[in-house]
């Protein structure tokens, strides 16, 4: 059986315990790459957790042990008015603690919250009447999960394709740009992607073209250290070009400034995670020599 609430704020106590318990999923999750989130996390106004807790055995006729926090489901509105009120879509994050994740906590937590949505206060009262969730490798749980809830109203609506690729020392002329800090160019073309996260915080980032209106940028981490069948890999987060540059080129060139600055920090392998959809940066991918790691299946309940 299980126990749970909903915090707009995780204080106390009950803060020290869910930050042990993201902490040691975040470290037992790095090798197989699973997503995890941490307190720290920028969030949306409105946000909410929703704390987990296994009990007790009813069968057993025993009171011990004490319930145990065994997951935390963060879900972020789309709002962005302070309270979050009004806000239509939210994404939801979930992370069970790995010693407990054969007891069907998200499954039987998914059952009792149930997946209504058409309601005056939208699921479970968060006035949310569409719920996005990211599934990492299209992982069999959460497809067993989907089976299981059997409601027409969540589809499979999104992929993203995992990307790696080797990475071998380059010539001196493959450099873009310079290194440096988001400033109110970087800014507007970030944003004018629809990107809902914020800009990278880690890592660096190349630029082409003006300070204020530049052509297009990558960001990466050199030292993120993804874990991959080649050894730990350095991080393209995104690569980003303005419309009026999608043909000429600006994106390969950013493309393979970012893998060359990646080699040169010692990594042998980028890897990279891109929307099936964005056809110019898939076919650029592919050129530069990345291949098919995993696909990310995105569900979507409204």
């Amino acid at each position: 059986m299980i126990h749970y609430e909903w915090r707009t704020e995780v204080t106390g106590a009950e803060r020290e315990e869910l930050d042990r318990l993201l902490t040691e999923s975040a470290e037992r999750d790095a090798e197989p790459g699973f997503p995890s989130f941490a307190l720290t996390d920028p969030v949306p106004p409105g946000s909410r957790y929703l704390l987990v807790w296994l009990l007790p055995d009813e069968r057993t006729g025993r009171t011990e042990p004490p319930p145990t926090l065994a997951a935390c489901l963060r879900l972020e509105p789309d709002s962005a008015e302070p309270n979050g009120a009004g806000a239509e879509g939210a994404e939801v994050r979930m992370v069970v603690h790995p010693d407990l994740r054969a007891r069907g906590i998200s499954t039987l937590l998914g059952e009792q919250l149930g997946t209504d949505v058409t309601g005056p206060d939208g699921w479970v009262g968060t006035g949310c009447t569409r719920l996005r969730c990211w599934a990492r490798g299209d992982h069999p749980a959460a497809h067993r999960m989907w089976r299981r809830l059997d409601n027409p109203r969540i589809i499979r609506d999104r992929r993203r394709w995992r990307l790696i690729a080797p990475l071998r020392p380059a010539g001196s002329g493959s450099r873009i740009g310079q290194p440096g800090s988001p400033g109110p160019g970087l800014d507007k073309l970030w944003l004018a992607s629809g990107r809902r996260d914020p800009a990278p915080a880690a890592g660096r980032v190349l630029v082409t073209g003006p300070a204020d209106a530049p052509h297009g940028a990558a960001w990466f981490d050199a030292t993120a250290a993804e874990p991959t069948e080649f050894g730990p890999a350095g991080l393209i987060t995104a690569v980003l070009v303005a419309p009026e540059h999608a043909e000429n080129g600006t994106r390969a060139g950013l493309l393979d400034a970012a893998m060359a600055a990646i080699r040169r920090d010692g990594s042998r392998v980028a890897a990279i995670t891109v929307d099936e959809r964005d056809r110019g940066l898939v076919t650029d991918c592919r050129l530069a020599g990345f291949q098919h790691e995993r696909t990310d299946i995105r569900y979507h309940l409204r």
